[in-house]
This record gives C-alpha cells, sequence and structure tokens, in this order.
C-alpha cells in the first residue's frame, strides 16, 4: 500500500510540475493562458507542493515544522520536494485520528443523591399528577417511570 501511495505521489509531482511549468511558459512568453490551465494551477500545485507537509503533519513525526519550512523552501527543487517526501514518509508511528480544535469540557459527575422509598414514591406521584394535567406527554411519563423502576430502592434481603 505504501507503494502504490509514494507512486501516485510520484505521479501527480511530475503532472503538477508540467502544469506550472507550461502555466509559467505562456505567461513569460507574452500570451494570455487557458483560465483552465490557470485554475488547474491553483488548484493542483499547492495541495501537491506540500504534500510532504502534510503527510508529516498527519504522522506523529518529530521534525514536522522543519520538514514544512524545507518543503516550504526548497519543495520547487525536486530533489527537494523528494527529499521531503522520502523525510515524511520514513516517520515512525501510526497516523493520527482526526482531534478536534476545541476540546469538550469533562464536567466532574456530580453526586447523586440516595435514593430512598419516600423520594421514589414522591417522584412517581408527581410523573403521574404531571402526565394527568397534560404537562408531559405519554412518552415522556413512560420514560420518567422507566427511570425510577430502574432507580427503585432494592429491599434489604432477609435471611434465611
Amino acid at each position: 500500500m505504501k507503494t502504490i501511495v509514494f507512486v501516485g505521489c510520484l505521479v501527480l509531482a511530475a503532472a503538477a510540475t508540467v502544469l506550472a511549468n507550461h502555466v509559467l511558459a505562456v505567461l513569460l512568453a507574452g500570451y494570455t493562458p487557458d483560465p483552465r490551465w490557470i485554475v488547474l494551477a491553483v488548484v493542483v500545485v499547492p495541495p501537491v507542493y506540500f504534500l510532504p507537509a502534510v503527510l508529516a503533519a498527519s504522522k506523529t513525526h518529530a521534525h514536522g515544522l522543519e520538514l514544512f519550512l524545507v518543503n516550504l523552501l526548497l519543495g520547487w527543487t525536486l530533489v527537494g520536494w523528494f527529499a521531503c517526501l522520502v523525510w515524511a514518509a520514513s516517520a515512525p508511528g501510526e497516523v493520527k485520528p482526526y482531534t478536534p480544535l476545541i476540546r469538550p469540557v469533562r464536567r466532574k459527575a456530580e453526586p447523586v443523591p440516595e435514593v430512598t422509598v419516600d423520594t421514589a414514591a414522591k417522584a412517581f406521584e408527581d410523573l403521574v399528577a404531571q402526565r394527568y394535567k397534560g404537562q408531559i406527554t405519554e412518552a415522556e411519563y413512560l420514560s420518567g417511570r422507566k427511570f425510577i423502576l430502574e432507580h427503585w430502592p432494592q429491599a434489604p434481603m432477609a435471611a434465611g
């Protein structure tokens, strides 16, 4: 699989280089280039150019910043680009899973009050009253009843 990805990267790099050279040659010759070539050069060349840096960022690479800077400054020489690609591909470690930029807030679990028979009976009475007054739907009533029954205090077992 790594070989296929590497060969694919080589093909993309060659295509991006040819494309960029074509657009540059047309601009230097004084011709008005076909807009499709310019769009392709803008859409294809930057992702391919920074492919080694993206690969290094997606792995646990110890020298990701240095690799990005070398890629930025020397990637235009194909030797520098290939060196960065090999450097990024040779990084140990696995691809990191996606981590969001904003981490979810972990709240401390609030202590659950002890449920006694009296508090459970009172909660059930309140639930039934809300149902008959039309303050909750049948589904909410059934959900609440299920919750109360699941948390109903267990009677101590008689030894015997």
